[in-house]
């Protein structure tokens, strides 16, 4: 080895060994008190744009991404079309009913009950700032309606 090769291998050697070096970013003894957080399993998803109908949804509430699934606020869609929603607390469950149907879904469940009638989406039903979201599959079957979904635009169209 030529004495370049030399040194840049020691070089090397010594950020590597820098590098690789634990970091410590709380304090390691047992009486220290280290408050510990996690990530939500959602992102907020500011720039998608919703349509109904070729009109722009826009809710305080904004839809959220949750392992890839389009989630939407349940109370706040519903209720535009006409349905009651209630929510029990007790059993975690929202309901929903307008003229003719009727809805329930239960918190942190990737099922639903139309009329009666079991149907399972791909994602579960979650809590979000108090408010409750479901899959966008779940608010376009409420409303009888088809759904696509324009990734290059960022928007849900629901018609």
């Amino acid at each position: 080895m030529n004495k370049l090769s030399t040194s840049l291998l020691a070089i090397t050697v010594a950020v590597s060994s820098f590098a690789i070096s634990p970091v410590h970013a709380a304090p390691t003894s047992s009486s220290a008190s280290v408050k510990q957080t996690t990530k939500p399993n959602y992102i907020m998803d500011y720039g998608l744009t919703v349509v109904i109908d070729d009109e722009i949804i826009d809710y305080k509430q904004k839809p959220a991404i949750h392992n890839g699934y389009i989630m939407l606020p349940v109370k706040a869609y519903l209720e535009d079309f006409g349905y009651t929603v209630t929510w029990n607390q007790k059993t975690k469950q929202l309901h929903a009913k307008d003229d003719t149907d009727d809805l329930t879904l239960t918190l942190d469940r990737s099922a639903a009950i139309f009329n009666g009638e079991k149907v399972v989406y791909s994602a579960p039903v979650m809590m979000i700032n108090n408010t409750i979201y479901a899959p966008a599959a779940f608010i376009s079957d409420a409303l009888y309606r088809d759904m696509e979904y324009y990734e290059d635009e960022d928007v849900l169209h629901i018609y």
